[in-house]
């Protein structure tokens, strides 16, 4: 079995057999790691009488067989998260056929509860919020944090703690919506667009490197984004071009030049097309 794991303070059964009678700090986190099946053919944890801590599961890859009070068992594919309160039954179990990779996280202290609206929302002790690579990061630099135990750790641990909980609230809040989540090609493709604006760009290629046909990729950017992909791409160029007339001395070729328009008058075009003024009157208006 692969692990990697980090703790605050020992190691997480100093807690779980001498817990604080009540938690003197708003939000401690106290352990994070992960789990991989390799050789090991099953894997399983009952706890009847549960943690004096909260628990967070994260199935990443695989699934995992889950029994909850009253239920008959339950099997949560990679997306899902699972949180388990203090005192509550818990008792699942990893099967090495289903390829299982699960990330956990365990935490405590005054303010834990404010961060769990997601779940007291849904009633229930899991729910989907997709597969997603922030998710891996985050728990990755909680890791860290907890083995390397730096200046500041402790409050680092709260910000990625936090930051990961309102990644499962906006989670949550796009499944609710019409308007559903980037899958993470197109995640991938705007991350591009960004870092790569001012060169030139191929829907086609760029669609291939996502084993997508250009047709497949422009529809699909189309309906989660509300513009195609070369609008966007022109709206990133047009944005860049604002800030560079506002805080810099450069001319207007060598702004267009900066951001993607090697020619200067289909820029002045095309930025007046966007803007409702040429680059020179945009500079002196601001």
């Amino acid at each position: 079995m692969y692990s990697n794991t980090g703790y605050w303070q020992g190691n997480e059964r100093e807690f779980f057999e001498k817990p604080p009678a009540e938690p003197d700090v708003p939000l401690q986190i106290l352990s994070c790691g992960v789990y991989r099946l390799i050789k090991k053919s099953y894997m399983s944890t009952s706890r009847p009488l549960g943690r004096p801590d909260y628990q967070l599961l994260y199935i990443h890859k695989g699934k995992a067989w889950f029994y909850f009070e009253g239920q008959d068992e339950v099997e949560l594919k990679a997306g899902h998260m699972i949180l388990y309160s203090p005192g509550e039954l818990q008792h699942y179990h990893y099967l090495l056929q289903d390829h299982p990779e699960v990330y956990w996280l365990h935490f405590f202290g005054t303010e834990a509860e404010d961060h769990l609206s997601p779940f007291r929302v849904t009633d229930s002790s899991f729910l989907y919020t997709g597969s997603s690579q922030n998710f891996i990061d985050l728990f990755l630099q909680m890791i860290l944090e907890l083995q390397q135990k730096r200046p500041f750790s402790d409050q680092i641990l709260v910000v990625l703690f936090q930051q990961l909980f309102l990644g499962i609230r906006r989670s949550m809040a796009e499944n609710l919506s019409p308007k559903k989540s980037c899958c993470p090609e197109l995640e991938q493709a705007i991350s591009w667009f960004h870092l790569h604006y001012s060169q030139d760009i191929s829907i086609r290629e760029l669609a291939q490197t996502y084993n997508m046909s250009a047709c497949w990729f422009i529809r699909s950017f189309k309906k989660q984004m509300g513009i195609t992909p070369l609008q966007y791409i022109t709206s990133l160029r047009i944005q860049k071009a604002c800030e560079l007339l506002e805080t810099t001395s450069y001319t207007i070729q060598e702004i267009g030049e900066l951001t993607g328009y090697e020619n200067p008058l289909y820029f002045s075009r095309i930025f007046k097309e966007k803007t409702g003024c040429s680059p020179r009157e945009y500079r002196r208006q601001r």
